[in-house]
């Protein structure tokens, strides 16, 4: 089965929820995508928004 490999690095959240000090935002709607953005302007550690 060769040239199977897995792509881990396509799909960069783990390298964002493992960052110290990072805060990713992951809203279910845009109601809580809006709530979460503003929530998030207040706040004085860094945010990922997606």
């Amino acid at each position: 089965m060769g040239g199977r490999n897995q792509h881990h690095s396509e799909s960069p959240e783990a390298y964002f929820a493992h960052t110290p000090g990072l805060r990713v935002l992951c809203p279910s709607g845009p109601h809580d995508a809006y709530d979460l953005l503003g929530r998030s302007h207040g706040r004085p550690r860094r945010a990922r928004h997606r």
